[in-house]
């Protein structure tokens, strides 16, 4: 199995050429002992030797395989039978060995394998063929961003105590392959960025003991998910699900709101249709983004009770109406509001005790909101970012109001009914935010606004305000 070193992953002056040899012995030309390493090269093989775990009651000899060559970098690594019972934590102590040709790993009881990084050059089956035969005990099989471009083996079957499979960027080029249900113990399936197409094999959903499915970022992957299995709300682990940049379909099953124990859903990007489903079964709740699909209707604030772990709600670039839901407001981890793009309307009710919310991010822009602009916008003190551009806002904004929003950052309230009254003296507006972006066209500006001192500020649009 051939591996070059990603260039991304470690800065050098040179890339080197770097393979691994699971199962095989490679023949070493140069032969040099341990001592005749250069000192930074020894040091390097100490760290990687403290990353390995060795079986207790037996002596291993790991400098006695290195490999020099007659610069005195390491070249080979010869761990076959080494009594290895934990698999190489940090893929970077491999990394740092950048003249490294070849690596034996044969005949241990390696449980973990991380290669994440280390570009892979194979031909067919080969590399899981490699794997299944030299660690037959292996637990977690992780070698993302590894540029595989064959496909997924049958012969991984061999590994029978499989906890995590994480292949993510990689250009696998395959159909999901439905043996991965007879992983019967696998906690944890990573597939993101790997070119999968075809649909999506609804059997894993009966695996009981999954906490983690991530399909992201592969957009040839489609179908249905309105026929997944009743038995999903029976999956009381699954805590992550991330299907965000695929091309699925339908409406989103009802038996996702039976997943009590959910903690991340990502289904962004994505052409699902029908309405939003309640989630309020889901207390530990984190994070939740539905951006860029086909969803309509109301969004009840009824939906989110009791969720009052979330931290961020993205639901923008979709088609909900009515009233935004004004219980997400008052959620007391909530960071993240991103509600743009969508056919909210009528006007947006106060909110209690915002000065102690921690949002940070209020995105209510290209609705059909309005209604007098009240001060409750600036009782969050803690907004990085506030969107309110392309609504119909009116009333007038005082200055001062802004200027109690002390991390802001983007303030954009263009394209309301809204007037700026910034008749305030300078010195009143000394301590005015730091902005980075301002945009207030045509908000019948009567006065330039005090950004004199403004050293951050990148992008100004004042336009149209007469």
């Amino acid at each position: 199995m051939w591996i070059q070193r990603g260039i991304g992953d470690v800065e050098y002056s040179q890339l080197h050429l770097f393979s691994i040899t699971i199962f095989t012995i490679l023949y070493i030309s140069t032969i040099l002992v341990y001592s005749q390493c250069l000192e930074d090269q020894r040091s390097l093989l100490l760290q990687l030797k403290n990353s390995l775990k060795f079986n207790p009651t037996i002596s291993h000899r790991l400098l006695k395989g290195v490999t020099c060559d007659q610069a005195g970098h390491v070249t080979g690594l010869n761990l076959n039978s080494e009594f290895i019972s934990d698999g190489i934590d940090q893929p970077s102590n491999l990394l740092s060995l950048q003249f490294l040709e070849s690596l034996n790993l044969a005949n241990n009881s390696s449980r973990n394998l991380y290669l994440d990084g280390i570009i892979i050059s194979t031909q067919g089956s080969e590399w899981c063929q490699a794997i299944s035969f030299s660690l037959p005990n292996l637990r977690v099989l992780s070698i993302s961003n590894c540029y595989l471009s064959s496909p997924i083996d049958s012969s991984l079957l061999k590994l029978q105590s499989l906890f995590e499979i994480l292949l993510g960027s990689n250009n696998l080029s395959v159909v999901v392959p439905e043996f991965f249900v007879i992983f019967h113990k696998f906690d944890s399936l990573s597939l993101s960025r790997s070119n999968l197409y075809g649909p999506f094999p609804k059997k894993i959903f009966h695996v009981p003991t999954l906490q983690t499915l991530d399909l992201s970022d592969n957009i040839k992957l489609q179908g249905s998910l309105l026929e997944l299995p009743d038995s999903i709300s029976n999956l009381r682990n699954l805590s992550r699900i991330n299907l965000s940049h695929c091309n699925f379909s339908g409406t989103i099953p009802n038996s996702v709101t039976n997943l009590s124990q959910l903690v991340y859903l990502d289904l962004s990007s994505n052409n699902f249709t029908g309405t939003i489903l309640s989630i309020q079964m889901s207390k530990n709740l984190t994070y939740i983004d539905l951006f860029h699909n086909a969803l309509i209707g109301p969004v009840p604030s009824t939906h989110f009770n009791g969720l009052s772990n979330l931290g961020n709600i993205h639901l923008a670039y979709n088609s909900f109406g009515g009233s935004t839901p004004s219980s997400m407001f008052s959620f007391p981890s909530l960071q993240k509001i991103q509600l743009f793009d969508n056919q909210f309307g009528g006007q947006v009710a106060g909110f209690l005790n915002g000065s102690l919310s921690p949002l940070n991010t209020l995105d209510l822009s290209s609705n059909k909101l309005k209604g007098l602009i009240s001060t409750y916008f600036f009782d969050f003190g803690r907004l990085n970012i506030l969107l309110l551009s392309f609504n119909n806002f009116s009333g007038t904004i005082q200055l001062e109001w802004i200027q109690s929003l002390q991390n802001l950052t983007r303030l954009y309230l263009s394209y309301n009914s809204l007037s700026i009254n910034a008749s305030g003296s300078n010195s009143a507006l000394s301590s005015f935010p730091q902005l980075g972006m301002l945009r207030l066209v045509s908000c019948k500006l009567q006065k330039f606004p005090p950004l004199m001192d403004q050293s951050r500020i990148f992008h100004l649009d004042l336009s149209d305000d007469n």
